[in-house]
C-alpha cells in the first residue's frame, strides 16, 4: 500500500477532474473554485501556496493542451510576449536599453516591467507578504524572472521578519547573484525611481498594484476570449451570463 501511494495533490486534482464534465468555461471555473478551497484549507502558508500554485498550473495545461506550434507563435497558440533568449541575456538587453537614449525595441517594455516587479518586492518585501495572493497568480514572461518572483514568495510564505537586506542575500544563496546584480544597479532606477531601495512605499505599492492591475486585466480578456469562442460554437445562456459577468468586472477589457 506505502508502495503504491498516491501524493494528496495527484490525488485531489484526478478526483475533482473526474467528479463533473469540463466542456464548457462555467465548469472549468467551478473545477477551479474546488481546487481553491482544498488549498485554502492547509493551513501551513507555504505548503499551500505550493498547492495553489501546482493546481493553476495543471488548469492552465488542462485550458489549453499543447498544439503544433506555427512560425512566431508559442506552443499554446499565443504569440510569445517575448522570444526566448539565453539565460541571463535578456536582462543585459533591459538594462542596456534602460540606458540607452534611443527608443527600446518594442519587447522592452515588458521585461522593464518585469525586472521593476522583482524590484520593488526585493526593496521592499512586505509587499510580497500584504499581495501575496495576487502575486501568486501571475506568470512572468522571462523564466528566470519568473523563478525569482517564485522564490521570493517562497521567502514571504516561510513567515521570517522580512527586510532588503535579508531578501538580497537569501536571493544570492539561491543562484540569483547575477540577477540581483542588475537590480542593484543604479542605473536602473533612473527610469524605474518608484521601484528603487530609496522609493516611498507607498509609491512602490502604487506601482505593484498598476503592474498586478494589467496582469489582471490580461487574464480577463483570455477568459473573456474563451467564452466568446465557446458562445460561437453552441450559444447557451450560461456563457452568455459568464459573458456579462465578466463585462461588470472590467468593461475596459477587450
Amino acid at each position: 500500500a506505502l508502495t503504491a501511494a498516491v501524493p494528496m495533490v495527484d490525488f485531489l486534482w484526478h478526483h475533482e477532474v473526474a467528479a463533473r464534465p469540463l466542456d464548457t468555461p462555467e465548469r472549468r471555473a467551478d473545477l477551479e473554485r474546488r481546487l481553491d478551497a482544498h488549498a485554502a484549507a492547509i493551513n501551513d502558508r507555504a505548503v499551500a501556496y505550493q498547492y495553489r500554485g501546482e493546481f493553476r498550473a495543471r488548469l492552465r495545461r488542462l485550458a489549453a493542451p499543447p498544439r503544433a506550434a506555427r512560425p512566431g507563435r508559442s506552443p499554446g497558440g499565443r504569440r510569445p510576449w517575448p522570444p526566448r533568449e539565453p539565460e541571463g541575456a535578456m536582462t543585459d538587453r533591459v538594462v542596456a536599453a534602460i540606458r540607452a537614449t534611443h527608443r527600446p525595441d518594442p519587447a522592452a517594455p515588458r521585461r522593464d516591467q518585469e525586472l521593476a516587479l522583482v524590484a520593488i518586492l526585493a526593496n521592499h518585501p512586505v509587499l510580497a507578504e500584504r499581495h501575496f495572493e495576487a502575486l501568486g497568480e501571475i506568470s512572468l514572461s522571462t523564466p528566470e524572472l519568473d523563478r525569482m518572483l517564485r522564490e521570493t514568495l517562497n521567502l514571504a510564505a516561510a513567515g521570517v521578519d522580512l527586510d532588503s537586506a535579508v531578501m538580497y542575500r537569501h536571493l544570492k544563496e539561491h543562484g540569483f547573484a547575477k540577477l540581483v546584480e542588475k537590480v542593484e544597479n543604479p542605473g536602473f532606477y533612473r527610469r524605474a525611481s518608484f521601484a528603487g531601495p530609496s522609493a516611498p512605499a507607498a509609491a512602490a505599492e502604487r506601482a505593484l498594484l498598476a503592474i498586478l492591475g494589467g496582469y489582471r486585466r490580461e487574464r480577463l480578456a483570455e477568459q473573456r476570449s474563451d467564452i466568446e469562442r465557446e458562445l460561437a460554437q453552441e450559444p447557451t445562456e450560461a456563457g452568455s451570463d459568464r459573458l456579462q459577468r465578466l463585462h461588470r468586472e472590467d468593461p475596459n477589457v477587450e
